[in-house]
C-alpha cells in the first residue's frame, strides 16, 4: 500500500507477501478489512482472502474462502457490511457472510452457466433495491463464447437469490 497524502509522490508504507503467485484484485473499503483474490500455494486457481488492516503498515491474512468442492476463481469481492458479493468466473455468484473475517461462510451460490456462457467478471449490489448485478466477460468476438447477459437477481431471500432480469446485449 501507499501513502497518497501527496499524490505527486506516493510513498510505500506496506507490502504483504502472499505465498504462491500473490494477489490478483484487491477491494479496500476503508474499514478494518481488505478483500482480495489470491493464488496461494496448494491451489490451482484464485480464492478469496480477507486481510486485517488494523495496523495499515502490517497487513495480515485473516481468512480464506472458496466455494465448497471447487477450486474456483474469484475476480473480486464487493462487500456491503457483513456480506460480500463475489463473482467466481464460471461458478457465477457467491454471497458470503464475512462478519467473522477470519472464517467467511457461504450464504448462497448461484450458477448462470449454463444456460449462459459463463466467465463472470463483476458482481455488485444495488443497495437501494437489494438486487445483486452480475456481469459476464466476453472474450471472443461476435458472441463466439456464448451469450453474456447482465443478470439482475432478486435478493430478498438472501439464501436463494433468483435471476429476475437478463439485460439484452447492446446493438453495435
Amino acid at each position: 500500500g501507499y501513502d497518497m497524502s501527496n499524490p505527486a509522490q506516493p510513498r510505500q508504507i506496506r507490502f504483504m507477501a502472499v505465498a504462491g503467485t500473490g494477489l490478483h484484485r484487491i477491494w479496500y473499503t476503508g474499514r478494518r478489512s481488505d478483500y482480495a483474490s489470491a493464488l496461494p500455494d496448494g491451489f490451482t486457481n484464485y480464492i478469496m482472502i480477507t486481510i486485517d488492516m488494523v495496523a495499515p503498515t502490517k497487513p495480515q491474512v485473516l481468512g480464506q474462502f472458496w466455494p465448497p468442492g471447487r477450486d474456483a476463481s474469484p475476480r473480486k469481492a464487493s462487500p456491503t457490511g457483513d456480506i460480500a458479493y463475489c463473482n467466481w468466473r464460471d461458478a457465477c455468484l457467491a454471497i458470503i457472510e464475512v462478519s467473522d473475517r477470519s472464517a467467511p461462510t457461504l450464504i448462497a451460490h448461484k450458477f448462470c452457466s449454463p444456460p449462459f456462457g459463463g466467465s463472470t467478471h463483476n458482481a455488485l449490489l444495488l443497495r437501494k433495491h437489494n438486487f445483486p448485478i452480475l456481469v459476464d466477460e466476453t472474450v471472443l468476438d461476435h458472441g463466439k463464447d456464448g451469450v453474456k447477459p447482465i443478470c439482475i437477481f432478486d435478493n430478498h431471500i438472501r439464501a436463494n437469490p433468483i435471476i429476475t432480469v437478463t439485460c439484452p446485449a447492446p446493438r453495435f
